[in-house]
């Protein structure tokens, strides 16, 4: 009698342990999708990214700038195509011997880089002249820049005097350029309200 009892509460026992092994948790989960493949299907909606097509030559509104490269004050080449995928670049053709490029270095573009600090952003300088009239080198680059000391503007300088007649017409001083992120000028102006660029910038910064 005592046998039997013990067979039947083996018996229960073992069906018990079979049906607690049956619904575990990595039996339940067989057959679903893991999270992490979820995770890689959901990264997959990424923005292509931007295109830069090498040797443009435009020089208009809606057009991409023109290829160029030129001298940073220390010598290092840079090229426009360098800032390819940044958000917005204001470039500004500066001529020592013109006012308005002055003010607009030293007021307008060194307050965009505090404006727009923490956006997608870069001001870069390009001289075209120096005080005298006469092509920059890398000595008065040097004194331009320390103009702007503390912040992000690039300062260039066009050695060869190549610049103007590229992108602006013949001018070498105060004009001004809105980039997109694949370089297209948003934006084209000589003596150009700053207020303007500035809504320009914001703009294509949102986009």
């Amino acid at each position: 009698m005592r046998m039997n009892k013990l067979n039947t509460f083996l018996l229960y026992f073992i069906g018990s342990l079979i049906l607690v092994l049956g619904c575990s948790p990595d039996s339940a989960s067989e057959g679903e999708p893991s999270s992490s493949s979820e995770d890689a299907a959901n990264t997959d909606n990424t923005e292509p990214a931007p295109e830069c097509s090498a040797q443009s030559t435009g020089d208009e509104e809606g057009e991409r700038i023109h290829s160029f490269t030129l001298k940073a004050c220390d010598g290092t080449g840079v090229s426009i195509d360098d800032f390819c995928g940044t958000g917005a670049v204001n470039v500004l053709l500066y001529a020592g011997w013109c006012p308005n490029c002055i003010s607009n270095l030293e007021n307008a573009m060194a307050a965009r880089d505090t404006t727009f600090a923490t956006e997608d952003y870069q001001g870069v300088a390009i001289i075209t002249a120096t005080a005298s009239g006469a092509l920059p080198n890398a000595a008065y680059c040097d004194q331009v820049a320390e103009s702007v000391a503390g912040t992000d503007i690039v300062v260039l300088y066009d050695e060869n005097g190549e610049i103007p007649d590229l992108i602006a017409n013949g001018s070498q001083n105060d004009t001004q350029f809105v980039l997109d992120d694949e370089l297209n000028i948003r934006f084209k102006g000589r003596f150009a309200n700053n207020n303007e660029v500035d809504q320009v910038i914001a703009s294509v910064l949102n986009e």
